[in-house]
C-alpha cells in the first residue's frame, strides 16, 4: 500500500468521539466544521458497543459485551483463535476483522 504524504498545516481536527446518537448528523457536523482533517464520528452515547475499548473488540476471539459489560470469556479455548488473529495480523490480513456498523455508525 502506498504511503500518502499528509500536510495538515495547521488545520483543525479532534478526536473522535461526540456526544450525538445521530451518526448522519454528527457526521454532517465533522465534515462542516473539520473538512480538511475529519475524525471519524465515534457515537459511545449511542451505543456502548462504539466506547473506545469496545469497539475494535468485535471478531477478537472470547470477548463478549453483554449489558454495557465487556469481559473475556476464559472458559472457552481461545489460544487457537489468537494465533490466528496474530499470523493474519502478520500477514496484514487486516480486511479479516471489519468493524460493523453496530460498533462504528459514523464510519
Amino acid at each position: 500500500m502506498a504511503k500518502t504524504k499528509v500536510e495538515a498545516d495547521c488545520q483543525a481536527t479532534a478526536i473522535g468521539s461526540m456526544p450525538h446518537t445521530d451518526p448522519k448528523l454528527a457526521t454532517e457536523l465533522v465534515l462542516k466544521y473539520l473538512p480538511t482533517l475529519p475524525p471519524w464520528p465515534q457515537l459511545p452515547k449511542r451505543s456502548f458497543l462504539e466506547s473506545m475499548y469496545v469497539q475494535f473488540t468485535e471478531a477478537l476471539p472470547g470477548v463478549k459485551v453483554e449489558d454495557e459489560r465487556i469481559y473475556v470469556d476464559l472458559d472457552q479455548d481461545i489460544d487457537g483463535p489468537l494465533r490466528k488473529v496474530l499470523k493474519d495480523h502478520e500477514a496484514k490480513a487486516y480486511n479479516k476483522y471489519p468493524v460493523g456498523e453496530d460498533y462504528a455508525a459514523g464510519l
